[in-house]
């Protein structure tokens, strides 16, 4: 199953009509500085546990940083037969999205 690539000022309107989960694969750290308003935190790593924490009949809108890792991760999920959005710009989109509109 392909994933898309979402531009942030699309991300509520997907996350809303696909009753879609947000995540944030971002250190803790990090998320807990600042974050998307419905996200939850499940950091990135590569090893196989991390697969673990995602549910094949959810939808998910994966941001990181700047939108790299959420790609790559969202690669990852698209061949396990999930419904995965990616962030352009991650973080950093979001921000200039929210906050400078």
């Amino acid at each position: 199953m392909p994933f898309v690539i979402l531009h942030p000022r699309e991300m509520e309107q997907i996350r809303r009509r696909k009753h879609a989960v947000v995540v944030d694969l971002r250190q803790k750290s990090e998320y807990l500085k600042y974050h998307y308003r419905y996200a939850i935190n499940i950091p990135y790593e590569e090893n196989e546990c991390w697969l673990d924490k995602f549910n094949r009949n959810t939808t998910y809108i994966l941001y990181c940083e700047h939108g790299n890792i959420s790609l790559m991760a969202a690669r990852r999920l698209s061949r396990c037969g999930m419904n995965v959005y990616t962030v352009v710009g991650g973080v950093e989109g979001i921000c200039r999205q929210y906050f400078n509109d």
